[in-house]
Order: structure tokens, then sequence, then C-alpha cells
């Protein structure tokens, strides 16, 4: 019926997610490479100031809910 067409999404699936994962690892050796020394220090750059000016903003952004729930180990309030 399906032709095997189930399993060649399955492992269709496996190695797009094998592969996905390799890049993911290798990314930063490749910018690197683009242009020696100045691809190397923009990577640093980048893994430097990312989490001092950027996180906090994306953070807020993602997770806007969040701030109004309270925390799981606090009390909810009452009135």
């Amino acid at each position: 019926m399906f032709d095997g067409e189930i399993i060649a999404f399955f492992l269709n699936f496996i190695i797009d997610s094998f592969q996905n994962t390799i890049q993911a690892f290798i990314w930063p050796a490749k910018i690197a490479q683009l242009a020696p020394p100045f691809g190397a220090i923009s990577l640093g750059l980048a893994f430097w100031l990312f989490p001092i000016y950027v996180k906090k903003h994306i953070e807020s952004w993602m997770f806007a809910d969040d701030a109004e729930k309270p925390a799981a180990d606090e009390p909810p309030e009452t009135n």
C-alpha cells in the first residue's frame, strides 16, 4: 500500500537530524576559516557580546508570558 514510504520518511528524518546536528557543531569552525584572523576574532566577539547585549532582549520577547506567572517554588499571591 505505502511502498515503503513510511520507512523512507523515517530514514530521511533520521539522516537529516544527524546532518543538522553535525552542522550545528561545525559552523563556528567554518566562520573562523572565512578570514583567518578576523573570522576567529569576530566569532569570539559574538560569543562574548551576545549574552551581554542580545540574550536578555530575546528572552524577554520569547518568554513574556512567563513573567506574569508565579514561579513554581513561589506560592500564589492571595488578596
